[in-house]
């Protein structure tokens, strides 16, 4: 089999995922795409399985153009994903799950449960572990529901497999034995695409690396041909010392977290946050930031710990309770969980505080305009009319809604979770001068980001997560994305 892209493009409105991008997958061979989040990887591997259609460029599969790929055309052709979350049916058995798609039949045409059976624990057996193809997927882990997906890949004669980020959230053991079927399935011939960012793993299970950074690549070679130190080189780029950090005098301390810990994800984390200061948060896939900043706002239970605004301890039994105490949160996920895609720009706007602007049962139409205008003319939101829907906004625009909803909850503690994600630099500097803004007028804000150059650009501080802890704090002058990104890898000693 041959996966052949030429000069391939992927564009989302004005926004360019993948730029002209030239590659060629070959039998037998482990193919490591890395980059950093938001740097393509996803969308060319989506490309590559039909989700998506490239807005240039050619798909080429065995030697014929694909103008139009789609996911049941891309299995046809023995293309298979094994996504970061998993796809499997927890109420059905592993035999089921295995051949969800493509039940064994008996001779009079009968699906035969007896014989589904059977070639579940053959195959299983053949990868080298040790599981009941009668037991319930849902109390399976997730390595074990990995190789689930991985038979469901080989019983359809998977000619190519592409794995999303697929040691998140594995141990050590795990990862090994992960790593042992994939060089045995290499050994079968069939093509290996391995999507990660951890860029150690890269180096030890690639035959052939390509490096994508802002949708291009910057190298494609064998591995022999990269170390550690160029390959972070290459991920990250020079540092952009463009960004337009304020300096403010620091306050009191406003927010604090002492010894979260949720077990088996986040364990003993505490950090204080001052009044006129931007603390990020780094780490990779798999580190438990996105369940920590969850946490902060209510959002998921912990076993143990306090958070404390303004040295008054704090309970939050869900999201609201946040919001009262004055914190906001903006979430990677605008649409999923951050905005309301079916309402408007205004109702968007004052959704985070609505009890304001009620009047007895109903609300203040015209004060809620006045609002919504207000937000739109200070941060340049695109379309200016306050009817329109948030779902037929760009990104960039989504972003600006997002942020003029908690300005208006008058909060004093912003969690930015990934805010400049999706943005073109000009509407990433627009975002950077309203952090400077609620800086200058003596918020805290925690600002999580997988961009180090942007986390070095515009915080004080920086927290770095490594599998639920904390393994280094670096001050403002200790920032360097080599050391930063050294210490989330677990190579860095820790402080």
């Amino acid at each position: 089999m041959s996966i052949v892209l030429e000069n391939v493009s992927k564009k989302f409105e004005d926004f360019y995922a993948l730029k002209r991008v030239n590659l060629e997958f070959f039998e037998g061979e482990v193919h490591v795409i890395l980059g950093k989040n938001g740097s393509g990887k996803t969308t060319l591997t989506k490309v590559i399985n039909g989700t998506y259609q490239p807005s240039e460029g050619k798909v080429i599969v065995n030697g014929k153009v694909f103008s139009h790929l789609n996911p049941l055309l891309a299995k046809s052709l023995g293309i298979f994903t094994v996504h970061q979350e998993l796809l499997y049916f927890p109420h059905l058995s592993v035999a089921e799950n295995i051949f969800i798609e493509n039940k064994p039949k008996n001779s009079l045409g009968f699906i035969s449960t007896k014989k589904m059976i059977k070639l579940s624990s053959e195959i299983l057996s053949k990868m080298g572990v040790n599981i009941n193809p009668e037991a319930s997927c849902k109390n399976l882990g997730t390595s074990q529901l990995q190789v689930i997906e991985i038979c469901r890949a080989l019983v359809q004669d998977a000619k190519a497999i592409i794995f999303d980020e697929p040691t998140a959230g594995l141990t050590s053991y795990e990862i090994e034995n992960l790593f042992r079927i994939i060089k045995e399935l290499k050994q079968k011939g069939i093509i290996i695409i391995f999507v990660t960012n951890m860029v150690e793993e890269a180096l030890s299970i690639a035959d052939r690396i390509t490096i994508l950074r802002d949708g291009e690549i910057v190298a494609s070679d064998k591995v022999t041909s990269f170390n550690l130190n160029r390959v972070i080189s290459l991920i990250f780029g020079s540092i952009n010392k463009t960004y337009p950090k304020l300096k403010v005098e620091k306050g009191p301390v406003i927010f604090s977290v002492k010894n979260l810990t949720k077990s088996g994800i986040i364990e003993d984390i505490s950090f204080d946050v001052r009044s006129g200061e931007v603390y990020g948060i780094a780490g990779l896939v798999g580190s438990g930031r996105s369940f920590l900043v969850k946490a902060l706002f209510g959002a998921e239970k912990v076993d143990s710990g306090e958070i404390y605004i303004k040295g008054n301890l704090l309970k939050l039994s869900s999201p609201s309770d946040a919001i009262k105490n004055g914190i906001a949160f903006m979430s990677e996920d605008r649409i999923g969980t951050g905005l309301f895609k079916t309402l408007n720009i205004a109702d968007n706007i004052i959704s985070s505080n609505i009890w304001n602007i009620v009047n007895g049962f109903f609300i203040d139409s015209s004060r809620q305009e006045k609002i919504a205008n207000f937000f739109i003319k200070r941060l340049g939101i695109k379309p200016k009319e306050i009817s329109q829907k948030i779902a037929t906004l760009s990104g960039g625009n989504q972003q600006k809604v997002l942020i003029a909803k908690w300005l208006f909850s008058q909060s004093i503690v912003f969690i930015l979770d990934e805010p400049t994600k999706g943005l073109d630099l000009a509407s990433k500097v627009e975002v950077y001068n309203i952090i400077n803004e609620l800086v200058r007028i003596g918020c805290a804000i925690i600002f999580i980001s997988s961009e180090f150059s942007e986390l070095i650009g515009m915080c004080d501080r920086i927290l770095v997560l490594r599998e639920g802890k904390k393994v280094h704090e670096f001050s403002k002058k200790e920032m360097d994305y080599d050391r930063i990104l050294k210490s989330a890898m677990g190579i860095l000693e820790q402080k």
